[in-house]
């Protein structure tokens, strides 16, 4: 139910309207449009989306509806896609995430290092220099 939401929202988010993804899912326009507002009164807080990009490839963009934090974020981004990415890619590989709290616990720079894992370093409030952000 959690990545059907995901789904949902990610549409939404995307500029889809309310009724395509009704239509694309199979889903009543009435309860699309009840999620949504929820999402929207709640804000976005404790969701995040996130994918992986590289020349000429893209991972599927995900989105993790549960409030983040650094053992979530090293159990089921890092460990579960980031390190097999990684491990595809080779020792080029250099990852980008962004500045937001959960994602510089100890926890998580413990297991890049633990993972031989190059992360690229960000100034301080500047997330829109991602390029994921304009995903």
């Amino acid at each position: 139910m959690i990545f059907l939401r995901g789904r949902i929202i990610g549409r939404l988010e995307c500029g889809r309207t309310q009724l395509e993804v009704s239509e694309e899912l199979g889903i009543a326009q009435s309860v699309i449009s009840r999620l949504w507002k929820r999402f929207q009164d709640d804000g976005n807080v404790g969701s995040r989306v996130w994918g992986g990009i590289i020349l000429g490839s893209r991972t599927d963009l995900h989105v993790q509806s549960v409030t983040m934090t650094g053992y979530i974020y090293r159990d089921v981004i890092l460990e579960q896609h980031v390190r097999l990415f990684r491990g595809a890619m080779g020792a080029e590989f250099l990852f980008m995430d962004d500045n937001a709290r959960p994602l510089r616990a100890n926890i998580v720079d413990e297991c890049l290092q633990s993972e031989d894992i190059t992360r690229m370093d960000w100034p301080a409030y500047s997330p829109d220099l991602n390029p994921i952000k304009h995903v």
